[in-house]
């Protein structure tokens, strides 16, 4: 579920198409068999870009057939997790994303988003964004929400990483609804 979850992620926020992910197990995690973790993953980057069903049966296929290169490495715990799951994907026009999550008390959490460290549950309908850290964006965002009937059910904050205010702050927010491609632009 986690590394579905966390593929969807990344899938959905690049602009171009993806040629290559990382999915770097850490700790516990590298000593068990990360098949289907690998499966589900690919299944999650790929469904956003594609038509038909993207599942289990078929997603290493897919991910064959549109020369999508996959890497995959295991490493020793380094982190503040018992297991972690980091994924790293390069898209076609050189844009780099990376996600990284954990399961705490059987539910999956992100911990990690672009360079933000987050604390979020990767689920539903979800809003990213980047913004200026500045007082009221949010607010506006949160207005200009409901102007549209959507609903927000959850929200997490990150404020530019430590050492990079050069770059934006971000927000996850778990949405009632998708929004509609007239409302993304």
């Amino acid at each position: 579920s986690l590394g579905r979850r966390l593929g969807l992620m990344l899938g959905q926020i690049a602009s171009d198409p993806i040629e290559r992910i990382e999915i770097d197990y850490v700790g516990k995690v590298a000593d068990m068999d990360t098949g289907p973790v690998r499966v589900a993953t690919l299944a999650g980057v790929l469904a956003p870009s594609l038509d038909g069903p993207v599942n289990a049966v078929n997603a290493e296929m897919l991910a064959t057939e549109r020369g999508l290169k996959v890497l995959e490495s295991r490493e020793a715990s380094d982190s503040d997790y018992a297991s972690l799951l980091k994924l790293r994907a390069w898209t076609s026009g050189g844009a780099e994303h990376m996600a990284a999550g954990s399961v705490f008390r059987g539910q999956p959490r992100l911990v990690l988003f672009e360079d933000h460290g987050v604390d979020f549950a990767p689920e539903g309908n979800l809003l990213t964004t980047r913004h200026s850290d500045a007082p009221g964006v949010l607010g506006q965002l949160a207005s200009w929400l409901g102007e549209r009937g959507v609903n927000i059910g959850g929200m997490h904050m990150a404020p530019s990483p430590e050492g990079k205010a050069d770059q934006p702050a971000l927000a996850l927010i778990q949405v009632n609804r998708a929004l509609t491609a007239e409302e993304e632009r």
